[in-house]
């Protein structure tokens, strides 16, 4: 499912041109260096919200931390990011419109970040909690309905532009999802462990 998404997602950026395709992979490749302490984040609330099974409260307060550290990593990524889009395309291309577009690509990227950091932490708190399918379908669900067919949409009036728009949307609608299910069900995750 991930990967026919990310098909249809490419599909929506390809309609931007080789220079569009050109600055989505040199941004990707950018982005990675960034992004990765997010998954770790994802990986400490998984077990430490898995060591605090014992306590709601401990639980609620590992999410917290979580939330707290994900949200301030990936702003500081996002920073990085913004200050890093005017130069980066230059280091993988000559070409201008390239290098333009990686840097609007940067740009778009680095306003998601922080729900990356944020959905991490939801996801390894849900996954500690002992549901590993919950994270799995709001991810399936959001790279889908807003993620992928939004480019689809976006992209025949704004091209790569528009389809990298909707990293955005994925994102946050991953962490109010993520959100929701916490609120309306974080107790029955806990006790479908016991």
């Amino acid at each position: 499912m991930a990967s026919i998404s990310q098909n249809v997602y490419i599909n929506a950026v390809a309609r931007g041109g080789t220079s569009a395709l050109a600055a989505h992979n040199i941004g990707i490749t950018v982005e990675n260096v960034i992004i990765q302490p997010s998954f770790a984040i994802g990986m400490t609330a998984l077990v430490k919200a898995g060591q605090s099974l014992r306590s709601e409260d401990e639980v609620n307060e590992v999410l917290r931390r979580s939330l707290r550290i994900g949200a301030s990593w990936m702003g500081l990524a996002s920073l990085l990011l913004v200050a890093a889009s005017p130069f980066a395309g230059r280091a993988f291309s000559s070409d201008p419109d390239v290098v333009k577009l990686t840097s609007i690509y940067l740009i778009l990227a680095a306003m998601s970040e922080i729900g990356l950091g944020i959905s991490q932490a939801f996801f390894g708190a849900i996954r500690g909690m002992g549901s590993v399918w919950i994270p799995f379908l709001i991810s399936s669900i959001s790279l889908i309905f807003l993620r992928a067919l939004p480019a689809q949409l976006l992209s025949m009036k704004y091209g790569a532009i528009g389809a990298w728009m909707t990293q955005n949307t994925d994102m946050y609608g991953r962490v109010m999802i993520s959100y929701a299910i916490w609120r309306s069900s974080g107790r029955r995750l806990m006790k479908r462990v016991f």
